[in-house]
């Protein structure tokens, strides 16, 4: 698994960085910025969970789901503004 993710991470940052945000900048600097970003957002659902299962008595059934809005969106405004930012404006 941790192969797998670490693989996707990969994909994704290229494809990103080339077909979603278009930004055609130095790639090296935008990949630690990328990494911050991953582990923000992993972290972000942790500590969610964490709070409303673990703490709260919350389902985790239910948590995931709302989690979902904000682990997704998360890290479309950290590529967007924070990874690869536009820098032609």
């Amino acid at each position: 698994m941790t192969f797998l993710y670490i693989l996707g991470a990969t994909i994704e940052f290229f494809r990103n960085q080339l077909l979603t945000i278009a930004q055609d900048g130095a790639l090296f600097g935008s990949d630690a910025r990328y990494l911050i970003a991953c582990v923000s957002g992993c972290l972000t659902n942790i500590v969610i969970l964490l709070t409303f299962v673990d703490r709260l008595g919350c389902s985790h059934q239910s948590v995931q789901a709302g989690a979902i809005i904000l682990v997704v969106g998360f890290p479309f405004v950290a590529f967007k503004y924070f990874v690869f930012p536009n820098t032609e404006t």
